[in-house]
């Protein structure tokens, strides 16, 4: 049975029924070969072929690796969006010492030992070797540092602006 070229008719049913009912036909064209080809079909046993199933493994694989690589940019984006956040929360605690006149010993971004520091004034400026968190060591938080500039001899109010409400 050959397909007449100009058969709308044709081609609207043959649309309609997909590529298998062109396979179950008895005449298979040239353009239906071409079709099932395309869709990797093997013509003779109307089964998919083996390069499908490769072709389906390949590209489970290309999904699995870009999905990685997309978990690695969020996760490495997060780490450093968060640790910009607690060197600003940390310089917020920094400014309000220096405003209230509160000795600041040491300024650190991470978590101790510290891996480098440099001194400015009175104050150590320091990176830690865990990148996580930081913190403002302030003179008299540390109940054997009693001097003129620390903590425990400041009113309530300066008091306020240096604790956190959780800390009071």
């Amino acid at each position: 049975m050959k397909k007449p070229k100009n058969n709308i008719r044709y081609y609207r049913d043959h649309a309609r029924k997909g590529i298998k009912s062109l396979l179950d036909e008895k005449a298979i064209t040239e353009d239906d070969k071409f079709r099932a080809e395309k869709k990797n079909i093997d013509t003779k046993t109307k089964e998919y072929t083996d390069t499908t199933r490769r072709h389906k493994k390949e590209k489970t694989r290309r999904n699995y690796e870009s999905i990685t690589n997309c978990q690695n940019v969020y996760y490495s984006s997060f780490f450093i969006v968060l640790s910009i956040l607690v060197i600003i929360h940390e310089l917020g605690h920094f400014v309000a010492a220096k405003i209230n006149g509160i000795k600041v010993e040491e300024f650190g971004f991470g978590l101790p030992p510290r891996v480098w520091g440099i001194r400015v004034g009175e104050t150590l400026y320091s990176l830690n070797a865990l990148p996580f968190g930081g913190f403002v060591k302030v003179l008299g938080e540390e109940e054997e540092e009693l001097t003129g500039k620390n903590l425990v001899k400041k009113t309530l109010i300066e008091h306020f602006h240096e604790k956190s409400r959780g800390k009071k």
